[in-house]
């Protein structure tokens, strides 16, 4: 099933997505869901990130084989925190600060929690999944003025630098989900959970919530397999076959 959160006639709402139509969502998000009453065609609707602006997106890093450098800290990827001033949604443009030199796309899955998880074992941690959605996690790994680069996260925090979306997909097996990046319509990425990541979903949630409670809704963007260049004018997309294309603009701030 895939879950939208959309604004329709002025109102923000969640829905399902079928055959091109939104449609009204009956029962408790993430719990007794399911389709109700067609509302409108998907081009008459403005999709918005898929999450409640109190919930929380956690960014992962070193998640995949081949940036995994250092074995002594095998146990768990590195954690932060995208705040809610950088969530946008599909076509929402993403602003090239003026302060930034350089930023990157990073093309991950978006790991969405379905209850309230805390204290999990590997175990249990597939029973608290809501679904799967896009993320970018856009970074500016080079700024124009200098800062202390073990007590500032700002490279991750910048306004506009968390796209999420289309939809949550929560039918999606997580050991097989393929992550491709685009920019201008060039293909600049591509990777496979099962194959490339050094832990299971279930391992990355599990690790979180020994330390943290999630909330349904939160997200985990469970880290990138490989990053680039984005420039003013670039359309960037990231692709997940059984989820959809998040696409973005990169823009110029006003």
């Amino acid at each position: 099933m895939k879950i939208a959160r959309f604004r329709w006639r002025g109102d923000i709402r969640w829905g399902v997505l079928q055959d091109n139509t939104l449609h009204a969502l009956e029962g408790r998000l993430f719990e007794d869901m399911r389709p109700g009453e067609p509302l409108c065609p998907l081009e008459q609707a403005q999709l918005l990130p898929p999450l409640e602006p109190h919930n929380k997106v956690l960014g992962l890093g070193q998640t995949y084989k081949g940036i995994y450098r250092d074995p002594a800290y095998r146990d768990g990827p590195g954690v932060f925190i995208k705040p809610p001033n950088t969530n946008i949604g599909p076509m929402d443009p993403i602003v090239y600060h003026d302060v930034c030199s350089l930023i990157i796309y990073e093309a991950e899955v978006g790991l969405v929690i379905g209850r309230e998880a805390s204290r999990l074992s590997v175990g249990e941690a597939a029973d608290y999944i809501g679904g799967y959605t896009c993320v970018n996690d856009v970074t500016c790994p080079r700024f124009k003025t200098v800062e202390r680069p073990l007590l500032s996260t700002r490279f991750k925090i910048c306004d506009t630098f968390c796209p999420l979306g289309p939809v949550i997909e929560t039918d999606l097996d997580p050991q097989d989900v393929t992550v491709i990046c685009r920019v201008n319509g060039r293909e600049v990425e591509r990777s496979n959970t099962g194959q490339d990541m050094c832990f299971t979903m279930a391992e990355m949630l599990a690790y979180v919530t020994s330390f943290m409670t999630l909330m349904p809704g939160d997200l985990i963007a469970t880290g990138s397999a490989g990053t680039g260049p984005l420039e003013i004018g670039d359309l960037v997309e990231v692709d997940i076959p059984g989820i959809g294309v998040l696409r973005n603009p990169v823009v110029a701030p006003r």
